[in-house]
């Protein structure tokens, strides 16, 4: 069957030639010159161009190559698997010469030599820095991805191929005297090529050369690199041609039988050759997909994949992903994505493809996720949107973990609030604060330091403490100052400082020394309102004692049976004479102990500070007693002769809670008809119910009866449990104020003797005549005043409503 093809073939061959070999007789006479050098001048183009193409060829494939290994190695970690890699498939190529890592930076960091062509090159070569070689600055302009061709300085037949690869360079060197030789000796015609640097191959020399025999072309592979072919123009005998043409004619169709037999033994060979090709491509196929295979493992654990459908069911992950969410395959394959996303990635992709008009793939940044252990994380996705043989879509995810990289956002962003809060903290406290290098130099001051001092910041920046007190005290300051690098702590030291008027001031001294003992905290508070305070105090406690020494004297006169009313007399002649005196000091002790807590919220936690914060909250407590005392007395020692009138008693109520407010905000949420209470919301003719009453001594009743309720209140441990009601409506001819708190209600005991004076159920103490004082005010009112359970503790008063008939 082949035989039969082959003669078939050979027979057309003949046939053709022929045909062509009488058609150029018949020509031949007037435009064979003119033929023959047109035809000789295509043929010597296309012999040109066919070398310049082969040439070019081998370039395109080492290029393909070296973008192929790129891609590769920039994936591998492991630097012996690199080696390996290297060595069995680059280096199978004999051409090529060495190949190296380069990195941004300049620095080698793997060389590899072709030990096929030097086996005594030893494989640990010197890793060198390109710094200074003139084509890296090349290289560093380049893109990613993009190649560059340069020549080596040693020798004109070597030719490096560099691409920029994702995180590195990546060289190899190829010796192109092979390539070249091939390139010259392919045809028989002869091919004379020149080098980038003017010299040509196989030492040919350029003088020979007659620019009018020699057709030449350049090619490009940079803009400083070129190669120039050069070939030789045919001479047409002319004169030989018209003489012999016969004898050429008969020669020729013997040479068309010569040709026809030789191509048909060619394309015999040729035959054979592509089913050995077809072989060897089966081979290589089969060998890819083992390669596949492999390089499909290694995505699976390391790259992190999801492949969800339109409806968000997970249809691949890799293990990578499983590892790092904590799931198994299982568990994730068949589920949706919103087990640990719960963004809708698809709508946002969708939505940008709307909006951007992305048709293959969208990114989303910083998209927050749960890991099966509920631990939060961080991805970036690239999303790919794939339609299947069968019109469904299909999205391809690739997550990049960036949770390290939020978090230390997070944390930096969380530091630069903390660092202002401290700034405000500092330049806002009432005491003088400062801080101090370990040889005693002011680095920081603060606006309270500058005013008791009188120097501006910058001035004080530029002295020490030594320089703001008198001669006689520096030696002292200066041991203290020395003390503290041993004791780390030294508070209220009373020191006279020098202000910049130079008038003396006593201030009280405290020193701190930080943890890593680098900076010394300076602390300077004024003591004038001490001193009074002191003063106060002591007149305040002798006046206390002589009046505690008359109630005794007083006390064991009186009768036991007469011991409420005694109590009652005794108050209101005490109140007379010292409410004024008591009043006056108590206010200074607020204010300082006030001042107090904040200086020593500011210290740092120790066991200390929390005793002062217990020890000042009991002091506290002490004057709000003295204070609820104070008050007490003066309303029982009240005179009735304050002016009635017609009041709104719901703007009566608005005041009361306005003066409970700071109390009361700590404690628990008031509601006023239904309303929640607000300072900054407050409409007093919202609701008018008037009653003809001494204004100051019912705004009383209420203060005492929220007084009692957050007293009670603030006894539940959880601030949102609490809760105090106050509504206020008209009933026949009597206005009703109702409270109700949701607190432990009143006992029966309690509830029997309620409004009588010194009845009181709390438990850290009181004189227990609030109530039977607005019991008092209420009856004055013509009113009345009832206690009852309810849920908790309600206390209802009624107010006759006003008429203007009953008051002319």
């Amino acid at each position: 069957m082949k035989a039969s093809f082959y003669i078939k073939l050979f027979g057309a061959f003949l046939a053709l030639i022929v045909i062509l070999l009488f058609l150029i007789t018949l020509s031949l006479n007037n435009f064979y010159l003119s033929y023959s050098e047109k035809k000789e001048s295509v043929k010597i183009d296309t012999i040109l161009e066919t070398k310049i193409d082969k040439f070019s060829s081998y370039i395109k494939f080492y290029d393909n190559k070296l973008v192929f290994i790129e891609s590769i190695l920039s994936k591998q970690n492991n630097l012996e698997e690199i080696k390996h890699l290297i060595e069995k498939t680059i280096f199978e190529d004999t051409n090529i010469l060495d190949f190296k890592i380069v990195g941004f930076d300049s620095k080698e960091f793997l060389k590899i030599e072709n030990l096929q062509n030097n086996e005594n090159t030893n494989k640990n070569v010197r890793l060198e820095s390109l710094f200074f070689e003139e084509y890296f600055k090349t290289l560093q302009s380049l893109n990613r991805y993009q190649i560059y061709h340069y020549c080596d300085t040693k020798t004109n037949q070597v030719l490096n191929f560099a691409i920029r690869g994702t995180n590195n360079f990546y060289i190899f060197k190829v010796d192109m005297k092979n390539i070249l030789e091939d390139v010259t000796n392919s045809f028989s015609k002869k091919i004379f090529i020149k080098d980038t640097k003017g010299n040509f191959i196989d030492n040919f020399d350029l003088e020979i050369l007659n620019d009018s025999e020699y057709i030449s072309k350049k090619v490009y592979l940079e803009d400083n690199i070129y190669f120039t072919f050069f070939i030789k123009k045919s001479v047409i005998e002319d004169d030989f041609i018209k003489e012999y043409y016969k004898y050429i004619l008969i020669a020729t169709f013997i040479l068309a039988s010569i040709l026809a037999l030789i191509f048909t033994s060619i394309i015999t060979k040729e035959s054979n050759k592509i089913e050995l090709e077809n072989q060897k491509l089966n081979f290589d196929i089969n060998k890819t997909d083992i390669t596949l295979s492999e390089n499909q493992k290694i995505m699976d654990s390391y790259i992190m994949f999801i492949q969800i459908d339109n409806d968000g069911i997970i249809l691949k992950v890799s293990q990578a992903f499983c590892v790092f969410l904590g799931f198994s395959k299982s568990e994730l394959i068949g589920n949706s994505y919103k087990i640990f996303f719960y963004k809708d990635i698809q709508k946002s992709f969708r939505k940008a493809i709307n909006n951007q008009d992305i048709k293959e793939n969208y990114k989303i940044t910083n998209l927050k996720g749960k890991t099966k252990a509920s631990e939060d994380f961080w991805v970036d996705l690239f999303i790919e949107e794939y339609i299947l043989d069968d019109e469904s879509r299909v999205y391809n995810i690739v997550c990049q973990d960036v949770t390290d990289k939020k978090r230390t956002y997070l944390l930096y962003k969380n530091l630069n609030m903390k660092i202002e809060e401290y700034d405000a903290i500092f330049e806002n406290v009432h005491s003088g604060v400062a801080l101090l290098t370990l040889d005693l130099k002011f680095v920081k001051v603060n606006n309270q330091m500058s005013e008791l001092l009188g120097f501006s910041k910058k001035e004080l920046l530029d002295i020490t403490p030594l320089d703001i007190v008198n001669k006689s005290s520096r030696n002292i300051l200066k041991n203290i100052l020395d003390d503290i690098k041993e004791f780390t702590n030294i508070s209220k030291l009373e020191h006279i400082f020098i202000r910049k008027d130079g008038t003396a001031i006593h201030l009280e001294l405290s020193l701190i020394l930080m943890l890593k003992k680098q900076r010394i905290i300076f602390i300077i508070n004024s003591l004038e309102d001490k001193r009074e305070l002191q003063e106060v105090n002591a007149n305040l406690e002798s006046t206390i004692k002589s009046e505690i020494e008359k109630s005794k004297v007083k006390d064991e006169i009186h009768h036991k049976e007469q011991l409420k009313s005694a109590k009652l007399s005794y108050i209101g002649i005490l109140s007379a004479g010292i409410t004024h005196e008591i009043n006056t000091p108590l206010t200074y002790i607020k204010g300082n102990l006030e001042l107090m807590q904040y200086d020593i919220e500011d210290l740092p936690n120790c066991p200390e500070k929390q005793r002062m914060l217990n020890d000042s909250k009991k002091i506290k407590d002490g004057i709000n007693r003295i204070a609820n005392i104070v008050e007490s007395m003066r309303e029982i020692s009240h005179s009735n002769e304050e002016t009635r009138g017609d009041f709104n008693i719901y703007a009566t109520l608005n005041t009361a809670l306005t003066m409970a407010h700071n109390r009361a905000k700590h404690i628990s949420k008031i509601y006023l008809n239904g309303d929640l209470f607000s300072i900054d919301n407050i409409n007093n003719d919202k609701f008018s119910f008037y009653s003809f009453i001494q204004k100051q001594r019912v705004e009383q009743i209420w203060i005492i009866i929220i007084n009692n309720a957050l007293d009670e209140l603030i006894k539940i441990e959880d601030y949102e449990k609490r809760e105090l009601k106050i509504d206020i409506f008209e009933e026949e001819n009597f206005i009703v104020v109702k409270f109700k708190d949701n607190a432990k209600g009143l006992s029966q005991e309690i509830m029997k003797k309620l409004f009588e004076p010194f009845t009181s159920s709390k438990e850290s103490g009181g004189m227990g005549i609030g109530l039977s004082i607005a019991k008092k005010i209420v009856e004055e009112h013509k009113g009345s005043i009832n206690a009852y359970n309810e849920n908790g503790a309600v206390f209802e008063v009624r107010l006759k409503k006003y008429k203007e008939e009953e008051n002319i």
